[in-house]
C-alpha cells in the first residue's frame, strides 16, 4: 500500500497507520467519509468470529464516527445489522467469484452507557414473605444492587449457594437473570433436586416479574442424564466489564466459561500490564487476556483453556477488536509449551478452577501435585522484573510452602475478592509472585 501511494505521488496527502481495531479513534475535527473492507469470514469456522468483529466495528462507529458517512464492502451481508448503521444504500457487487454487498449509511445513535439494569422487585414481594429463598434474594438484592451500580458493573451475583437446600448461583445482568444449578450430592433424591430447582425459577420470575425468556438456566450434570434437551436453555448474551465485552452462554459456551469471582483479578491485570507481553494460562474465556490487551499489552498468548473453549476465546477476542496476529491462542500442553518457549513475558496469570486439566490424550495436569513445577517453569518465562499472578477457586488450595523460600510471594486475596461472590470467598486465593 505504501509503495502504491508513493507511485501515485500522493504520499504527502495520505497517512497510513497500523493498529488494532479497538484502538481506532477519530482524530479529525469534522465529519467525513469512512470506507471499510472488513474480513468476510467465508470459511464456516470463521463466520461467528466475523459476526462478533462486526459488532465491535459497530460500537466503534457509534462511539467515534457519529455524523460520518460510512461505506462497507462485505461478503457477509447477513451480518450487516451488526454494523449499527442507518443504511441508505445497498448494492450487489462481485469480488471475483464472491457475491458481496456494498452498504452505505451513517451510525445509529448509541444507547446511553449505564451500569447494571435496575431490576425492580414485584410489589407482591415488597412485604416479608414466608419463603426463605425469597427473603434471602430480597436481602441480597438490597445489598448488592446499589454496590454494582456504584462500581458501574453490568452484572453481579445475586445469590451464591447461600442456602444448602438451593444449590444454585443466580447472576443478574443488564438483560437477563442467569441461574446455574450444581449437581446434587451422591445419594440425593433427584426428584427433590428437581422440585427445588423449579422453586428457584418460580421465585426468581415472580420476584422480578419477568418472563421465561429473561431467565437463562444451566442445569446440574445429574439433571442432564437421560435428557435429550441437555442442560442449557440460553441464548448468547453480552456482558460489559469496563471497556471490555464478554460473550456468555449459547452453544459455543455450554459450561459458561466467564465468572464474576475473577472480575477484580482481571481489573488488576489490566491496570498492571503496561505495554508489555502477557501470558494467560487456564483461562477458559480469554477474559484476563482481553482486560490486559485493552489495558495496553502489545502481545499476548492464551493457552491451556481447553480445545472446546477455543471458539469462545476467539469470539471474545473478535468482539473486543483484538487482532489474532497479536493475540495468539493455543490448545497445546501448557508444560510442554513453556519448556519450548523462548519469548519471555512481562506479566503472566494462572487461573486454577479445576483440580486437574487434560493436556494430551495421555497427560493430565494435577493442580495439587504439579503446580510447583508449573510455577517454576512460568517464572523461568518471565522477563527481569516480571510478575506472576496466581488465582484459585479450589477448596483448601495453598501454594507449595517451599515456593515462599524461593520467590517473593504476596497474598493479594483480600484486595481482589469480589464481595458478591460470598461462597467463593471461602475458596478464593490470589498471589503475586516474582523472583
Amino acid at each position: 500500500a505504501r509503495k502504491n501511494i508513493v507511485k501515485a505521488g500522493i504520499e504527502n496527502r495520505v497517512q497510513i497507520e497500523q493498529r488494532e481495531l479497538h484502538q481506532l479513534k477519530n482524530d479529525f475535527g469534522q465529519p467525513g467519509f469512512l470506507v471499510c473492507n472488513p474480513p468476510y469470514g467465508e470459511r464456516l469456522s470463521a463466520s461467528q468470529s466475523v459476526k462478533h468483529l462486526y459488532r465491535h466495528m459497530g460500537d466503534r462507529f457509534q462511539d467515534q464516527f457519529s455524523g460520518w458517512k460510512i461505506t462497507l464492502f462485505t461478503a457477509a451481508p447477513d451480518y450487516a445489522d451488526c454494523f449499527k448503521l442507518r443504511l441508505d444504500k445497498s448494492v450487489k457487487i462481485f469480488n471475483g467469484p464472491l457475491a458481496c454487498r456494498l452498504f452505505s449509511g451513517s451510525p445509529q445513535a448509541a444507547a446511553a452507557p449505564g451500569a447494571v439494569k435496575d431490576w425492580q422487585i414485584g410489589k407482591e414481594f415488597e412485604q416479608d414473605t414466608a419463603t426463605e429463598l425469597a427473603n434471602r434474594l430480597k436481602k441480597n438484592y438490597r445489598k448488592f444492587n446499589p454496590w454494582a451500580c456504584g462500581q458501574n458493573l453490568d452484572w453481579y451475583r445475586l445469590y451464591d449457594r447461600d442456602l444448602p437446600q438451593f444449590n444454585v448461583t443466580i447472576d443478574v445482568t443488564n438483560t437477563h437473570l442467569y441461574i446455574r444449578e450444581f449437581p446434587p450430592p451422591p445419594g440425593k433424591d433427584p426428584r427433590i433436586a428437581e422440585e427445588r430447582f423449579r422453586e428457584v425459577t418460580r421465585t426468581v420470575r415472580a420476584l422480578f416479574a419477568v418472563s421465561r425468556d429473561q431467565v437463562m438456566v444451566h442445569r446440574g450434570l445429574a439433571a442432564q442424564k437421560g435428557s435429550k434437551k441437555g442442560g442449557v436453555r440460553s441464548k448468547q448474551i453480552e456482558i460489559r466489564e469496563g471497556n471490555a465485552v464478554f460473550l456468555v452462554g449459547g452453544e459455543a459456551d455450554p459450561e459458561r466459561s466467564f465468572f464474576p469471582d475473577q472480575r477484580f483479578v482481571r481489573r488488576f491485570l489490566g491496570q498492571n500490564s503496561g505495554r508489555g507481553k502477557f501470558l494467560s494460562i487456564f483461562d477458559t474465556s480469554g477474559g484476563a487476556t482481553i482486560s490486559v490487551a485493552l489495558g495496553g499489552a502489545i502481545k499476548t498468548v492464551t493457552i491451556g483453556g481447553g480445545a472446546r473453549n477455543l471458539e469462545t476465546v476467539v469470539n471474545n477476542f473478535s468482539r473486543n477488536g483484538l487482532h489474532p496476529d497479536n493475540h495468539r491462542v493455543y490448545s497445546d500442553s501448557v508444560m510442554s509449551w513453556l519448556k519450548k518457549n523462548r519469548q519471555p513475558f512481562d506479566l503472566i496469570h494462572i487461573c486454577f478452577r479445576k483440580k486437574q486439566y487434560r493436556q494430551t490424550s495421555s497427560s493430565i495436569f494435577k493442580v495439587g501435585s504439579d503446580h510447583r513445577l508449573l510455577i517454576d517453569r512460568t517464572i523461568a518465562n518471565l522477563t527481569e522484573g516480571g510478575r506472576l499472578v496466581v488465582s484459585s477457586l479450589l477448596p483448601n488450595f495453598e501454594l507449595d510452602p517451599t515456593l515462599k523460600d524461593t520467590y517473593s510471594c504476596r497474598d493479594v486475596s483480600q484486595k481482589l475478592l469480589s464481595p458478591d461472590v460470598t461462597r467463593g470467598a471461602q475458596n478464593f486465593k490470589c498471589w503475586e509472585i516474582s523472583r
